[in-house]
């Protein structure tokens, strides 16, 4: 298992050394001239993520690699996700070292931010591979449940922020992100997603696009 996730990481990484070296130059700016806060600093690292992982996840489906993940006992059919979670790692530990280094202020609803920011992020990226999963069922049922889903949340938006109670549920949401209970919930979400992103792989019709 530790072989092929060395390999895994061989064979990205000259994109892993490009992502983190973005994310680095831009923590070395942020921390001379002082012109974003931690979670202006997570906001970066987040989007240069979620590109990486974009660029990787389209061109890993089109390997043949995947058929041997699905191939794998049930431990080491996990090897994607372990793979995402270590990467995501690193970008965590470079929040960790902006909050050590920065001017603000570490209390405990910022630390507690953080831990719900990184079951937040885990959980969106988890559910773009879950969807890349469902895809490849092919079934009619699953395309209308998306184009189904994305008019509800453009209506329920769109209502909500006519009757003037959007900006009350995104503040209530966003207190509820600095507490202890936000972040177990989100990181709780995060693991729960992960085992069915597991279970979706390796029940799909194909392994390549």
């Amino acid at each position: 298992m530790l072989r092929i996730l060395e390999a895994e990481f061989s064979y990205t990484k000259n994109g892993l050394m490009l992502s983190y070296l973005i994310a680095i130059v831009f923590l070395i700016a942020a921390l001379m001239w002082d012109f974003v806060d931690v979670f202006g600093f997570t906001t970066h690292t987040t989007i240069n993520y979620f590109i990486f992982m974009g660029i990787l996840g389209s061109e890993s489906d089109k390997e043949k690699r995947t058929r041997l993940y699905a191939s794998l006992p049930v431990l080491r059919r996990t090897l994607p996700m372990i793979y995402v979670g270590l990467y995501h790692a690193g970008m965590v530990i470079l929040w960790i070292v902006f909050l050590m280094i920065g001017d603000d202020h570490i209390s405990a609803r910022t630390v507690w931010g953080l831990l719900s920011l990184n079951g937040f992020i885990l959980s969106l990226i988890v559910m773009f591979i879950i969807h890349t999963h469902l895809g490849f069922f092919d079934t009619k049922l699953y395309k209308r449940g998306i184009y189904a889903l994305i008019l509800f949340v453009i209506a329920a938006m769109t209502t909500l922020h006519y009757f003037g109670t959007f900006a009350r549920l995104m503040g209530l949401l966003t207190r509820q992100l600095s507490m202890p209970s936000g972040a177990i919930v989100l990181n709780v979400l995060a693991l729960t997603l992960s085992y069915w992103s597991i279970v979706l792989f390796t029940r799909r019709k194909s392994y390549l696009a």
